[in-house]
């Protein structure tokens, strides 16, 4: 129970009908807060904040949140006021360009470029919509709110607009351990990874050798041989891919995980040298300089560009682009590999958990709508399915010669279980491909 020293006391001046509110902090000498002429509930309000506050310099404890969120929503003059009197600190004005900028070079040394690149973009998107002089501590929860508008607006992807709130609310807990802002603004927004079945495609083994066959050097194929075939994430795995990962005797090779590697056991694993990898790697292998230690010895600058060599690739090859080039060859070898191996084995090889595996990777193609079903025949092999998106739009997977690409049906039950009809033993026969259904 609070003694009534720690009450304060509400006064009125009769004349112009303002109000103050008087307080002590040491049980003597008395402090006055000036509220203007404001009625006698909005006083009582205010009055019940103080009390809190006083409470909490006495006992050095901290204010109840609601006070705390009161305070975050004052007015600059208002705050000032109450600072003024002793009972709260001065309000430290940072603005969201200085603040950001600040807290980006703080964290250079300890962040991969990469990830520095994208606190770049989302400071960027902040700047433009709320301006460089903006004090964090002004915006609100609605700003956000509008803030995601804008991002729409300007034509982000929703992926990559998660992706910049999450960043923005990375900056606003940083702000709010500096005692900046009282909370984040950011914090009701969706920020977690979602992925866009529309730009999911299963890019066949056929499609992929007969880009691989419009490659003009050996690098070239084993970067692609490395993301379709062995399942890396391209560039990050793939450029830190050395020779001495690769245990020929025992047919596996170390993964380095730039992505993982602050999870526990998270900064490599070890995956089979598939036998459909292996030609390319054993190519690059004898035609490696003596003393290489890298598997790619070209584009190893941050800077290098993949996608555009590869699009030159694909364009050459005269096969038609598929969205999300390397992540998809990834996602197509994870597909394939759930048909025949168990779950663990495959989020082993692959470096994730089951539930990103079925969120981001799993896809269902029409040669599995067709195993499954009456046209499939007796000795098709039955893959059990739960959650399927109807399957639609046969036209767009219509081309000239091989098949560029099938569309695919996300996996996004987490109760999916991969059952074969066979066990399989030893490397499995994952080099062939049922010919592709027409729907």
């Amino acid at each position: 129970m609070r003694g009534n020293n720690e009450m304060s006391s509400i006064s009125t001046n009769k004349q112009t009908g303002g109000r103050k509110i008087q307080f002590s902090l040491d049980g003597r000498r008395r402090k006055s807060l000036r509220l203007g002429a404001v009625t006698l509930r909005q006083a009582q309000t205010v009055r019940g904040y103080v009390d809190d506050l006083v409470h909490s310099h006495k006992t050095s404890t901290a204010p109840k949140d609601k006070t705390l969120q009161w305070l975050g929503e004052l007015s600059d003059d208002m705050y000032d006021r109450i600072a003024a009197t002793g009972l709260i600190p001065q309000r430290v004005r940072a603005t969201l360009g200085d603040f950001t900028r600040q807290h980006i070079d703080s964290r250079k040394v300890e962040l991969k470029h990469s990830t520095v690149q994208v606190f770049e973009r989302a400071r960027n998107h902040l700047i433009a919509h709320f301006g460089e002089e903006r004090p964090i501590h002004e915006i609100t929860a609605g700003d956000a709110d509008v803030f995601w508008l804008y991002m729409a607006e300007a034509g982000l992807a929703q992926a990559t607009a998660r992706k910049m709130i999450q960043r923005c609310k990375q900056f606003m807990n940083a702000a709010m351990r500096q005692g900046l802002v009282t909370e984040n603004p950011f914090a009701d927004l969706k920020s977690s990874a979602t992925r866009n079945a529309k730009r999911m495609r299963f890019i066949t083994q056929q499609t992929i050798e007969k880009v691989i066959q419009a490659v003009p050097d050996a690098e070239w194929r084993l970067i692609i041989a490395l993301a379709r075939y062995g399942g890396l994430r391209t560039p990050s795995e793939t450029l830190l891919l050395r020779w001495c990962d690769v245990d020929w005797d025992k047919g596996v090779m170390k993964v380095r995980s730039p992505k993982t590697e602050a999870h526990e056991d998270g900064e490599s694993r070890y995956i089979p040298i598939f036998k459909e990898l292996y030609p390319y790697l054993r190519e690059a292998f004898e035609l490696a300089e003596p003393g290489s230690l890298h598997c790619i010895t070209r584009y190893r600058d941050s800077n290098a560009n993949l996608r555009t060599q590869f699009l030159r690739i694909i364009d050459r090859a005269g096969v038609k682009e598929w969205p999300k080039l390397f992540q998809n060859l990834r996602s197509s070898r994870a597909s394939e590999l759930a048909k025949q191996y168990p779950m663990h084995m495959l989020v082993e090889w692959m470096g994730h958990t089951v539930e990103v595996s079925l969120k981001h990777y799993m896809q269902a193609t029409e040669d599995d709508f067709k195993a499954a079903s009456y046209l499939g025949g007796e000795e098709a092999v039955q893959y059990p399915v739960q959650n399927l998106r109807p399957f639609g739009g046969s036209k767009g997977n219509e081309g000239e010669g091989d098949n560029d690409e099938i569309r695919s049906i996300p996996l996004e039950s987490q109760k999916v279980q991969h059952i074969a009809n066979k066990e399989v033993t030893g490397m499995a026969q994952v080099g062939l491909e049922p010919t592709l259904v027409r729907f």
